[in-house]
């Protein structure tokens, strides 16, 4: 399960600037609820609306490398992450050197 969490401004739909953003669909294009264009004021932002169920397809044994994409910008704790898994995978870092 992976479930998205907004803050209650949003949850509530008090969120006033939303009523101006248009709400596009995945290619670009506005999307049409009753005959009007959608705004992100239409979009449900409770957990119950942004949970969704998934099954995994496989175990984690049968994982063999794991990307990472860093930056000079890359957070000690995402470094301490790589070096958690290097015993474990074949792990790969791309982009800029961290520090």
């Amino acid at each position: 399960m992976y479930t998205e969490q907004f803050n209650n401004l949003l949850i509530s739909g008090h969120a006033k600037i939303l009523k101006h953003q248009p709400y596009l669909d995945h290619n670009g294009n506005y999307v049409k609820i009753n005959g009007r264009q959608a705004t992100m004021a239409d979009v449900d932002f409770s957990e119950k609306g942004n949970t969704y169920q998934f099954s995994k397809k496989g175990k984690l044994e049968s994982i063999k490398n794991i990307y990472f994409i860093t930056s000079q910008s890359t957070a000690s704790a995402s470094e301490l992450l790589i070096s958690l898994f290097k015993p474990y995978f074949n792990v790969k870092t791309v982009g800029q050197k961290t520090f």
